[in-house]
C-alpha cells in the first residue's frame, strides 16, 4: 500500500515532536548506515528524509555545506532547532530542487519506503551526485516488520 504525500506529511508533523522517543530501530539502522561511510571530508552533503536530525547526530566525517530535506515542515523545523549550522530545507525528495551534478554525498535513513514512485526518484539521485558513487541509504522493504503483518492479519488490525 502507498501512502499519499499529505497522509505521510501530516503523520510526520503530528508526531515531530516525540518522535525521537519512538525512534530506536531507526538509530540503529542510522548507525549502521554511517558505518558504511569510509571518506573523511565532503564538500556537499544532501540528507534526503532530516526528521529530527538523528542521522546528521552521529556523522563521523567533515563537511563544508550540509543540507537537510523533509517534507515534514514540523521535522524540518526539529532538524534546524537541532542542528543550527546546517540548511533545512522543506520540500519533496522525489522532486528534489537542486541542480545536477551538486553533492559529493547523498545519505538517507529510513526513508525511501515512503516514496510513492520510487522506481523513477531514486534514480534521479545518482544525476545530483559529482560522482555517482557516493548515495548511502537504508529503507525498509516488504517483510521487515513481518511479526507486525502478521498480527494485523490475525486481528484484523492496521
Amino acid at each position: 500500500m502507498v501512502l499519499s504525500k499529505n497522509y505521510t506529511k501530516r503523520s510526520f508533523d503530528l508526531a515531530a515532536k516525540t518522535y525521537s522517543s519512538f525512534s530506536e530501530l531507526q538509530n540503529e539502522v542510522a548507525k549502521s548506515l554511517m558505518g558504511m561511510i569510509s571518506e573523511k571530508f565532503f564538500e556537499n552533503v544532501l540528507e534526503i528524509g532530516v526528521g529530527d536530525g538523528k542521522l546528521a547526530s552521529i556523522i563521523n566525517f567533515d563537511y563544508k555545506n550540509y543540507i537537510g530535506i523533509d517534507l515534514s515542515p514540523n521535522m524540518a523545523f526539529m532538524f534546524k532547532k537541532n542542528h543550527p549550522s546546517k540548511y533545512s530545507v522543506i520540500g519533496d525528495a522525489e522532486n528534489l530542487p537542486f541542480r545536477p551534478n551538486t553533492f559529493d554525498l547523498i545519505i538517507s535513513s529510513s526513508v525511501f519506503q515512503w516514496f510513492t514512485n520510487p522506481k523513477e526518484s531514486i534514480p534521479k539521485l545518482f544525476g545530483l551526485s559529482k560522482n555517482k558513487k557516493n548515495i548511502y541509504f537504508s529503507a525498509f522493504s516488504k517483510g521487515t516488520f513481518w511479526q507486525m503483518q502478521e498480527v494485523s492479519k490475525m486481528t484484523g488490525f492496521g
